[in-house]
């Protein structure tokens, strides 16, 4: 082992963490998307995906993940949407281009010391109503819960859902955020603004 490896340790695929050493002390950068629809009677609903993979597999969580070096965090958004619920421009996907929130996942091994960290930049998505999500390779299944939904406890989920879903219907209710400021995102980012990505 390296001096420049020593007091760190090392994060198997499974999750768990061995004896050794970490290959960095960085977090890492992430994004969720919070999908929503607003049905005939007006009621909004939000997807939630069913987690195949560890950590909290089996649980319902918002659709997101890793964003990819050199890649801009709306096209990641978009991309992780897609792979996880198959949706996309063609269905209505609009993003909210400012982040809604941001969240951090930090998960600690047996001996307490910090076995990773996410960074979780949270966006807002509007679909139309008769978008049919589809559960991706990572997922084991999808759903449309109203907010309410998530806060009765019936559902077992991932992270911060509830949080995430009443702080958009916050910004929902209030006008902060509004369909009319979304924008379609396609794979390159090519049409993103200047304001958003630094070239």
């Amino acid at each position: 082992m390296t001096s420049s490896m020593a007091g760190r340790r090392l994060l198997l695929g499974i999750g768990s963490v061995v004896g050794c050493r970490a290959l960095t002390t960085t977090a890492r950068a992430a994004v969720a998307v919070t999908v929503v629809r607003v049905r005939a009677d007006s009621q909004r609903e939000y997807l939630l995906v069913q987690r195949a993979k560890p950590p909290r597999a089996g649980s319902w969580s918002i659709p997101g993940g890793k964003i990819e070096v050199g890649e801009p965090t709306l096209v990641a958004a978009a991309r992780e949407l897609r792979e996880e619920t198959r949706l996309g421009p063609s269905d209505g996907i609009r993003f909210h281009p400012w982040a809604i929130a941001s969240s951090d996942v930090i998960t600690r091994g047996a001996d307490g010391d910090v076995a990773f960290h996410f960074v979780i930049t949270q966006f807002l998505a509007f679909v139309r109503a008769d978008a049919q999500p589809v559960a991706g390779d990572d997922a084991l299944g999808v759903r449309w819960v109203t907010a309410s939904a998530v806060d009765n406890g019936s559902l077992e989920l991932g992270g911060n859902v509830g949080a995430i879903f009443r702080r958009a219907e916050a910004l929902l209710r209030s006008g902060s955020v509004t369909e009319a400021d979304a924008l379609v995102v396609d794979d390159a980012g090519a049409d993103l603004p200047e304001f958003l990505v630094e070239r």
